[in-house]
Parts: C-alpha cells; structure tokens; sequence
C-alpha cells in the first residue's frame, strides 16, 4: 500500500468509493452502496461481496415511466 493509505479498509469506504468512481454514465444521486460483506473477515483469501442499486428515472418523459431500480452484486476472495 502506498505511504499514508490505511492497511485495512474496515467499514469498506475504499471499496465504495471504488464503485463509485467506476459508475461512469450514473446520473444524480440514485447510487446506493451499502457496506461491503467479509465472509467471515476482510483478511486475505476470504470472499468480499459488494452491490449497488442505482434508481433510473427518466430524463424527458414522454410516456411517463416509473423510476427502474438496476441492481449489481459481485464476490471475489480478497488478494492483499
């Protein structure tokens, strides 16, 4: 990990963030990360899952639609 970098993202900001900043063509704030799940841990070798829901609203309505909740989730074992 480079200098000043926390060796041990417990709350999963740093993945969050990650999500977020890989969410490139989300508009507004209809993004919801919640935290991460360690299973059991966050050390190596154990699985991590992480979702996102992102609400999709139309921008011009021309048939009024309601709003479309699009729904991601992804697990992969932890590396370092």
């Amino acid at each position: 990990m480079p200098d000043g970098s926390p060796s041990c993202d417990l709350h999963g900001d740093l993945v969050k963030q990650r999500v977020r900043d890989s969410s490139f063509g989300v508009l507004g704030t209809g993004l919801a990360i919640p935290d991460p799940v360690w299973q059991p841990n966050n050390e190596r070798g154990n699985p991590v899952t992480v979702s996102a829901t992102y609400t999709y609203s139309v921008l011009i309505p021309i048939v009024p639609l309601p709003p479309i909740a699009v729904h991601a989730e992804s697990t992969l074992v932890i590396n370092n």
